[in-house]
């Protein structure tokens, strides 16, 4: 199924067009937080795609479609069809593409793919695909992704997080896309990932291929599909943001060979 959702995302791409970046609407009235043509073109591919291969569960970031299934024990293909939607409004570079599959509570499939410059990463049953080397990067900066909907206790529990990332890497970074920072940090550029209450589908396609890569990782499904991720290079600053994290949220998961992702109460 993956290699045909991401075929097709890239047929979308392939014919988009500057009328494609009209910002259609905005998600809660935050004005970075936009709906393009594009997003919605995505989704409507993508969607019809998975349902003609399988029946089951649309878990998008431009809605949900459950078809009488139960999200994440029956087969559920979690989307977001155009991460950094803001960043392909204004014309720059960085956006892309990121889907997952989960059956049984396990990923099973995913993939991302970013037009520019035509980045491709699938892991499809334990194999894994990738259009560049992946590198590790043990002293850099930290890529740090959060909403624009943080409550008091986030905003100071982020204020925390970026103390630790100054102490403990080169400086942040921010692009305006999740996946693209993942991908980044895949290919070196960065040495530490962290998604602070995130989207579930702006991340979870990565834990496969960051298990594979052999970095520190450890993640948190929060109420909400909201998702916290960490992966470092460097385990003195993961250990850190670990601990931190932990404290604020409980116990934070691992991720194994099985995939299998625990969804918390």
């Amino acid at each position: 199924m993956i290699v045909d959702l991401i075929e097709s995302a890239i047929e979308v791409y392939e014919r988009c067009s500057d009328v494609d970046r009209a910002v259609l609407g905005t998600k809660n009235g935050v004005e970075r937080d936009v709906v393009t043509k594009l997003d919605l073109d995505l989704h409507d591919v993508l969607s019809s795609t998975a349902s003609s291969l399988e029946c089951c569960v649309i878990y998008s970031e431009e809605g949900v479609s459950f078809n009488g299934l139960i999200p994440f024990k029956d087969t559920t293909v979690v989307i977001d069809p155009l991460d950094g939607s803001h960043n392909f409004q204004l014309g720059n570079p960085w956006y892309c593409t990121i889907i997952c599959v989960i059956k049984n509570y396990r990923i099973v499939e995913s993939g991302v793919y970013s037009p520019i410059p035509k980045d491709r990463v699938i892991w499809d049953n334990g194999n894994l695909h990738s259009s560049f080397d992946i590198k590790s990067k043990f002293s850099g900066p930290t890529y740090f992704a959060y909403p624009p909907d943080l409550n008091r206790n986030d905003m100071s529990l982020r204020t925390d997080l970026l103390g630790i990332i100054d102490d403990y890497s080169t400086g942040l970074y921010r692009w305006g896309s999740a996946g693209i920072g993942l991908l980044e940090f895949l290919k070196g550029k960065l040495q530490t990932f962290i998604g602070f209450k995130v989207r579930i589908w702006d991340a979870i396609a990565f834990l496969p291929v960051l298990y594979l890569a052999k970095c520190h990782i450890s993640y948190k499904v929060l109420p909400d599909n909201k998702f916290v991720l960490i992966a470092s290079w460097n385990s003195d600053t993961f250990l850190a943001m670990n601990e931190r994290i932990t404290a604020a949220y409980g116990q934070i998961n691992k991720i194994d060979k099985d995939m299998e992702i625990i969804f918390d109460e």
